[in-house]
């Protein structure tokens, strides 16, 4: 499925992953519409093959297409425990990790309409608020805390000894371990950095490389929220919040997204479960390899090798003692397991070669996920399908798409015969991941439903009306003012200077430049990732 982002064009696609969402457009440039039907069954067939892998515990989709009602397609659980399941809804509230932080700016965005806050008011026009800053610190304004070109770190630095000023005692501490106050004065001692150099090192002038931080937009969610003038307190979060609530979720009609409160049967649990692959050989399972030890369990998960044509292979995990799994090890090898699929992509003149797996539906391939786009792609790479089906099956056949030399889509022209799903190594979760909240919650705490983030995305994607309701003007010039390119997302941050085709950073979105020569549109994205939880919205 393409996932295109034009911000000019009516037709578009949201889409979310259950502890997530992702939003995007069509490109106009598309041959005809695509029916509901259609969007349903591109939407399920990437939302089954999470859970089928063992991929994700549960999945939640979001399809937004021009002005038509917003699609849900939900697949596996929100909540596994011992006193039951509850799967994954429209109504299910995850947490959206850092897809808070463009709720944050685009209150900024509002607040610069409103003429109340400039882009570039500098951080020393806020003494009252935080205190006396280092003399460059003082000079990092708005614009560059919201573009990540301010010289911060994501999260400030632990506490060692002697503690340093504003240190963190944890790594994601309650705000009453860590209060305002506390975040306030690691900002009077912090000094801009330079993070694409081991160790960071000082600069002398602004702005500084570009490097995504928690801290900047904690510290901007905290001074919009905040009575002007007065020392920054733990209010000031509820200030910022009050905003979030009073300026986008009642305009939007959003009353299923929460900082404190979410509670009850429709509230996911997150969860970290261990990751594996199974490697084959005549037939049988030969190994299986730990690809991530997932957390929190409290007993060796119970393990599934699923897919691969093949039956009767067994194996068992064993965990440490903090709660992971630390081996996996092949009980019965069974038989009659295909080797699996290999996609490979050849020629092109990439510097970094793209990944891809195959996702299998009655006997064809059906999709070609990527993994991992690679980089430098002069010309598009041709795409070779072989393995993953028995001797009397077919390979399938497909196409590769490129954009700003990297891929950005493999079209399949021929599904081929005889292919199994792919062989699979699933394993149950430990224990529900417990997320505290945080002081710079403005960067990373919200929760909301599926329900709720199609309508966020409708007003992103600049729709006029959202549920049958007129979108908000103050909301729209917001996103608007927040979707522009700022900096670029690169040692050296200016846009005049960006190479063609690089990622850029706007108000926290980031964005990745059309390719004309491809014809493919601008995108614009965020991503979050929380203990438990991912989520995007493009």
């Amino acid at each position: 499925m393409r996932l295109k982002s034009l911000r000019t064009t009516l037709p578009g696609i949201a889409l979310g992953l259950a502890c997530g969402i992702a939003v995007a457009t069509l490109p106009s440039t598309a041959a005809a519409a695509p029916t509901t039907a259609a969007i349903q069954r591109i939407a399920r067939i990437y939302a089954d093959e999470a859970v089928r892998s063992g991929a994700s515990v549960g999945v939640e989709i979001g399809v937004i297409y021009g002005n038509e009602p917003a699609q849900c397609v939900s697949a596996g659980d929100a909540v596994l425990g011992l006193h039951g399941r509850r799967p994954f809804t429209p109504d299910t509230i995850f947490q959206l990790g850092s897809v808070t932080k463009v709720f944050t700016t685009n209150l900024l965005g509002q607040a610069i309409v409103a003429g109340t806050v400039g882009p570039q008011t500098p951080l020393s026009s806020f003494a009252g608020e935080i205190g006396t800053l280092q003399p460059l610190t003082g000079e990092v304004t708005i614009e560059e805390l919201a573009d990540f070109t301010g010289g911060f770190p994501s999260l400030g630095g632990f506490c060692g000894s002697p503690p340093a000023p504003g240190c963190l005692p944890s790594a994601r501490p309650t705000i009453t371990q860590y209060t305002a106050q506390d975040f306030a004065e690691y900002f009077q001692s912090a000094v801009p950095m330079n993070f694409f150099v081991t160790p960071p090192a000082p600069v002398n002038s602004l702005p500084a490389p570009y490097n995504y931080s928690d801290f900047s937009i904690g510290l901007l969610g905290l001074l919009l929220g905040n009575s002007p003038g007065a020392a920054l307190t733990n209010a000031a979060l509820t200030g910022w919040f009050n905003q979030v609530d009073a300026q986008i979720l009642k305009p939007l009609r959003m009353n299923r997204t929460y900082l404190f409160g979410a509670r009850g049967p429709l509230v996911a649990s997150g969860y970290e479960s261990a990751l594996a692959r199974a490697t084959v050989a005549n037939g049988r399972v030969a190994a299986i390899d730990l690809v991530s030890p997932g957390g929190l369990y409290a007993a060796a998960p119970h393990v599934r090798i699923v897919g691969g044509g093949g039956h009767g292979a067994t194996a068992q995990a064993t965990i440490d003692s903090s709660g992971r799994v630390n081996s996996i090890t092949v009980v019965k090898p069974g038989n009659g397991y295909y080797e699996p699929a290999t996609v490979t992509f050849n020629g092109g003149g990439s510097t970094v070669i793209a990944k891809a797996g195959i996702i299998v539906r009655g006997g064809k391939v059906v999709a070609v996920e990527v993994a991992g786009t690679g980089q430098g792609y002069q010309r598009v790479p041709v795409v070779t399908i072989s393995g993953g089906h028995g001797a009397n099956g077919r390979d399938a056949q497909a196409v590769a798409e490129i954009a700003n030399g990297r891929l950005s889509y493999v079209r399949v022209t021929d599904g081929g015969a005889g292919y199994a799903p792919p062989l699979a190594v699933v394993m149950a979760p430990g224990g529900a991941v417990d997320n505290t909240i945080p002081i710079w919650a403005p960067a990373g705490a919200l929760s909301s439903s599926m329900r709720n983030m199609t309508k966020f995305a409708a007003a992103a994607l600049g729709h006029p009306r959202i549920d049958g309701v007129n979108a908000p003007v103050a909301i729209s010039q917001g996103f608007a003012i927040a979707e522009q390119p700022y900096a670029c997302a690169a040692a050296d941050p200016s846009l005049a200077d960006c190479p063609a085709g690089a990622a850029q950073s706007a108000l926290a979105w980031a964005i990745t430049p059309p390719d004309p020569d491809y014809g493919v549109g601008e995108v614009i994205a965020k991503n979050g990732g929380l203990n438990g939880f991912s989520t995007q919205v493009m």
